[in-house]
């Protein structure tokens, strides 16, 4: 069985695959507890996406010392099923990558949506630390997105950065006019993360000729959104690590060549 691993800023996530099934998600504070958590589950293989690049190491070390496997991290160089359109790729977040590519895969095991042909977009939204935009465009194109503060960043940026604001609660949301400074916080955090979103729709479609749009919403923050959002959207807790799994399955060649 594969574990699949997303070491974020803020989390660290993984899901235990058997073939193209999940049969085990987790969400960590800590890599210790990742750790720990491994010596009860019957592993082969292990593979992982990462942003913080001292935590690597160590998923590293531990696998191959603890377990005697080999830990495939993926990297920019790596193989996709995505082509890649990127002007910085050496810069783009490779999160973001394996959010678009479970994305991409969730659509196309999918026997509720049309066919992918010309004029159709895949979204994948990270609404995590930071909210992310990840745009796909037929046949398999990862063109970009956007990146903006997460809805926590902006809360504890607002608190800490000023004398006077005070610092809020995620149940105090609201995308409604506020009427109190609690309230306009609340609701300017909201529109913000939710105009993102609703806007690259607008984009496509004026800019991109877009007939269909599906969008696949992810990360800690993902329900405080999902909550708020006026256009159709699908959840997937586990979208970062359906695309550590594609990639994975995608650089097996490779891999056993090495």
């Amino acid at each position: 069985m594969l574990l699949a691993i997303d070491i974020g800023n803020t989390a660290i996530k993984s899901a235990l695959f058997e073939d193209n099934n999940i049969l085990q998600f987790n969400r960590y504070n800590k890599l210790e507890e990742l750790f720990d958590s491994t010596f009860s589950k019957v592993i082969d293989e292990v593979a992982f996406t990462s942003v913080v690049p001292a935590k690597s190491k160590l998923v590293s070390a531990f696998f191959k010392e603890k377990m005697n496997i080999s830990a495939y991290q993926i990297k920019s160089n790596s193989n996709f099923n995505l082509q890649i359109k990127y002007n910085s790729i050496e810069t783009l977040g490779i999160d973001r990558i394996c959010s678009a590519e479970g994305a991409f895969y969730l659509y196309n095991n999918s026997d509720t949506h049309p066919t992918f042909k010309d004029g159709s977009f895949i979204i994948s939204v990270d609404c995590g630390t930071a909210t992310t935009v990840n745009i796909i465009m037929y046949p398999n194109i990862f063109i970009g997105g956007m990146i903006a503060p997460g809805i926590d960043t902006m809360l504890k940026s607002l608190h800490k950065n000023t004398a006077q604001l005070p610092m809020i609660e995620n149940d105090e949301l609201s995308w409604d006019i506020g009427s109190d400074t609690n309230s306009s916080i609340a609701s300017g955090v909201v529109n913000s993360a939710v105009g993102l979103i609703e806007r690259t729709h607008k984009i496509l479609k004026e800019n991109y000729d877009a007939k269909y749009i599906t969008t696949y919403l992810t990360g800690g923050n993902l329900n405080v959104l999902s909550d708020f959002l006026s256009i159709e959207h699908q959840i997937e807790k586990a979208l970062v690590l359906i695309g550590v799994k594609e990639i994975y399955k995608m650089n097996l060649n490779v891999i056993s060549k090495v």
